[in-house]
């Protein structure tokens, strides 16, 4: 399959991620710990919905992102098919599409909030666009990391894409980005240890990159089915020792 030809941008690279509301501000928070504290130079940024509050924007800027690019919620016109649990607000995960629409970086290496970076030598910025894990549960991409370059064909494309009735939707945007980057000969797979998934494997020696996706450590509201059930891991460990490090003096 010929490979699209998109024209690139040019401008700065940074490590992204990205909230919808407040809710997994602690997440961000533990995750950029964790990239100051294994020297990550590229600036650290949080792309953001207009449902995070003025506090929790202060918290964030406090804690060390660069930057705060507020983006329009993506809301698709296609729902039926969507099986993971924002079915009824899908827009919390389409909306990740926008960062293909920040054109002031060159590249950026987007990491879910729910991730932690946990061991050194993670320099993921120049690994090609569109790297991506393999997930070795449904088999497509995994859209929790992701190394990519902004570009307005791209999004636009995207755009009208996402309600093409084309493509499998049950896990929204990452279904999505499976179809379309390798519809368009965009992906590049890379090693699984850049995307070390909770609901697959324990946290392990040769792990880059955790993704807790499944249970959360910082959320203790037992009605919450995401709420951390498994109690003094190495994983929830882990994860308390970054979101409780100090500032650097």
């Amino acid at each position: 399959m010929r490979q699209r030809e998109f024209e690139v941008n040019v401008g700065k690279k940074a490590y992204i991620t990205y909230l919808c509301n407040d809710n997994f501000i602690p997440g961000a928070i533990a995750l950029i710990k964790s990239a100051q504290h294994f020297e990550i130079k590229e600036p650290f940024v949080c792309m953001i919905t207009e449902d995070v509050t003025e506090e929790g924007r202060e918290i964030l800027l406090k804690n060390g992102f660069s930057d705060l690019p507020v983006v329009d919620k993506i809301v698709p016109e296609r729902i039926d098919g969507i099986k993971d649990r924002y079915k009824g607000n899908s827009w919390m995960m389409y909306t990740k599409l926008n960062l293909w629409s920040l054109y002031q970086y060159e590249k950026l290496v987007f990491l879910d909030a729910d991730c932690l970076i946990v061991s050194p030598g993670v320099n993921m910025v120049e690994m090609p666009a569109v790297s991506a894990v393999k997930d070795i549960g449904y088999g497509g991409i995994s859209a929790g990391v992701l190394v990519l370059e902004p570009n307005e064909e791209i999004f636009n494309d995207m755009l009208v894409e996402i309600n093409n009735p084309e493509y499998d939707n049950t896990y929204s945007d990452q279904s999505f980005l499976d179809w379309y980057l390798k519809k368009n000969s965009m992906w590049n797979e890379i090693p699984l240890h850049y995307n070390t998934l909770q609901k697959r494997l324990q946290l392990v020696h040769e792990s880059k990159v955790y993704h807790y996706n499944g249970q959360k450590p910082w959320i203790t509201d037992q009605a919450n089915s995401c709420h951390w059930q498994q109690g003094d891991t190495n994983e929830y460990n882990a994860w308390m020792h970054f979101y409780n490090l100090r500032e650097k003096e």
